[in-house]
């Protein structure tokens, strides 16, 4: 089985775009002596939170990730509109990593329902691992 995410970043013209791409995995020992697991590489994040937006939530408009973000749909859905006017779903189940830290942004809006996700945060260059209550 395959777990794909998909990537927002920007062009080198500035324009945002979404791509689809595959995780790797390797064969690990998880737990001592038992059979191994599937494991992804690991990902270094300041910081692991729960977040909800209300119903019809809109970004009011094009802005860009204010750092690098994995977002992991739980419930609802979410729209993320690239500068292209292209746009990309989010249901439950669906990853999205965000580091679209420049260029012409991308607009994010909830579905009917609102959503619910859970974001991890990456530390950025010379920032301590906490981010407690941002």
């Amino acid at each position: 089985m395959d777990l794909r995410i998909l990537t927002l970043s920007a062009r080198p013209d500035g324009s945002s775009q979404i791509e689809s791409r595959v995780v790797a995995f390797d064969s690990v020992e998880f737990i001592p002596g038992r059979t191994p697991v599937s494991l992804s590489p690991t990902l270094d994040v300041a910081a692991l939170s729960f977040i909800q937006l209300p119903p019809r939530w809109d970004s009011n408009g094009p802005y860009n990730a204010p750092r690098r973000n994995l977002f992991v749909t739980l419930a609802g859905v979410l729209e993320i509109e690239t500068s292209d006017g292209r746009k990309h779903t989010l249901e439950a189940g669906a990853a999205l990593l965000a580091e679209d830290l420049t260029g012409d942004g991308h607009v994010t809006r909830a579905g009917e329902d609102g959503w619910l996700g859970i974001v991890a945060r990456f530390a950025q260059p010379n920032e301590p691992h906490s981010t407690k209550g941002r």
